[in-house]
């Protein structure tokens, strides 16, 4: 029988990204705090074929959380007995998959992001889009319960095929994209609509995006809402992968320019080092820019110490950006419990905009909420997920990884961003017919918004 898939689970939605290492008695433990995108994967081969691992893993799980977990109260939730209740079925789980998906089930109890148990020949499945080395140069976007094409890579297979911005995909290798939705097992915490969205076009992306010179089969409708057919063949990314230990390769980008009016624009896809000495040279560059739009829409998260340097680019004087909210007694390595900002010798001053969408998270979320908590920036776009948590990882005695929360994100003016996202200043969402004008809604707010402070 066909090995079924299903939606893995993971906290940094939308990637795994490291802060910190540190040494373990059983096992290297990182610290993160960004956020893996679900995506599918096939069902595990790897996993323990006796069920005393089975229960030794159960075990190390709920013991972790026990111990570790920065809330004491576990959210009101009542861990003894959540254990009671699924040590049972853990130990009763006939295969591999239904032993991880139990697994998964009491984690989500918590109600929490950040939290999961991936399998130990998965890693590769972390991200759909940053992880995937082959492309077809497209990225989507749910816009009145449509898949609609939201950017288009210059010279890509698909701008080579004719797609543009604002076309609607209704078919990808022969199935329609609404049964996308069959590859999600589960829904996602915290549990809002705007993470299920997420979840959705992130299940969308993971079959867009994959393996270099692999086919993808498209039917699509254009500006005249004609149907057509292409086949598109993933191509090489064209930037090198960031490696981290025991990690996929992430491929990471970004990209600076001007636009009207001399407004400066940056944009770039995780708080990865490879970004960085582009994003902090940008800024430099821009010093005399009126105003500079910071685009982070669909950027899952990444490194602490890079949004960190990003964000103190913007303030004169040291400013408490974060709070990181632990268990009384918990270790906190490669963090600052107050993370104050290192303002550079000449910082930007004039306004700043950050776009974000309900595929910003984590880091991303932490840098909007951060800037916008000091007053520093607007937000423009769509309320985020609010999956924004700090993690932990350790591994598990089948060689399976455990991710689990160990602190909690506050802004300067005491704002969790957990479950309630970054509400933006002004919230815009994109257009279709603006979008097959080759019009972003989005970065034209921020562009009015910042003419106008200028007019003023």
């Amino acid at each position: 029988m066909k090995d079924r898939l299903y939606i893995l689970l993971f906290a940094l939605v939308s990637m795994l990204v490291l802060a910190a290492c540190q040494s373990g008695s059983q096992a290297t433990q990182t610290i993160i705090e960004a956020e893996l995108v679900p995506t599918p994967t096939q069902t595990p081969t790897t996993i323990p074929v006796d069920r005393s691992q089975y229960e030794e893993t159960f075990d190390m799980i709920w013991d972790t959380v026990n111990e570790m977990y920065f809330d004491p109260t576990f959210n009101g939730v009542d861990w003894e007995s959540v254990r009671d209740r699924y040590r049972s079925k853990v130990l009763a789980a006939e295969d591999d998959e239904t032993f991880y998906i139990t697994l998964n089930e009491m984690c989500f109890e918590l109600g929490v992001s950040h939290i999961a148990v991936i399998p130990a020949d998965s890693p590769e499945q972390l991200e759909p889009v940053l992880s995937a080395p082959g492309s077809v140069g497209i990225d989507v976007r749910l816009i009145d319960d449509q898949v609609v094409i939201a950017w288009v890579e210059p010279g890509s297979p698909a701008e080579q095929a004719g797609l543009r911005t604002g076309f609607i995909i209704l078919e990808i290798n022969g199935q329609p994209v609404e049964d996308s939705e069959d590859l999600i097992t589960f829904k996602l915490p915290p549990f809002n609509e705007r993470r299920y969205r997420g979840q959705f076009i992130s299940a969308i992306q993971s079959q867009l995006n994959g393996e270099v010179g692999e086919e993808v089969a498209l039917i699509y409708m254009d500006d005249k809402d004609q149907m057509h057919e292409a086949a598109l063949t993933r191509q090489e990314r064209e930037v090198q992968p960031f490696i981290a230990e025991n990690l996929p390769p992430f491929y990471v980008e970004s990209e600076s320019r001007r636009l009207e009016n001399g407004i400066g624009y940056i944009r770039f896809t995780g708080f990865l080092p490879p970004i960085l000495e582009d994003v902090l040279a940008a800024v430099e560059d821009m010093q005399d820019a009126p105003g500079i739009i910071i685009d982070i829409r669909g950027n899952p998260g990444g490194f602490y110490p890079v949004r960190k340097a990003i964000a103190s680019q913007f303030f004169q004087e040291r400013t408490l950006l974060w709070r990181y909210i632990t268990r009384s007694g918990l270790e906190l390595p490669g963090f600052e419990r107050d993370a104050y900002t290192d303002p550079p010798s000449e910082a930007y001053t004039g306004p700043v905009v950050i776009l974000v969408d309900v595929m910003s998270g984590s880091s991303s979320e932490e840098f909007s909420g951060a800037l916008q908590a000091n007053q520093r920036a607007i937000i423009i776009g769509e309320q985020t997920a609010g999956s924004d948590l700090v993690a932990d990882i350790i591994s598990l005695p089948n060689g399976a990884t455990f991710l689990y929360p160990i602190a909690q994100t506050q802004t300067a003016d005491g704002t969790v961003l957990e479950g309630r996202g970054v509400i933006p200043d002004i919230e815009v969402a994109l257009d279709r017919q603006l979008l097959l004008q080759g019009i972003d809604s989005q970065i034209e707010e921020a562009i009015d918004y910042i003419q106008n402070l200028v007019e003023e």
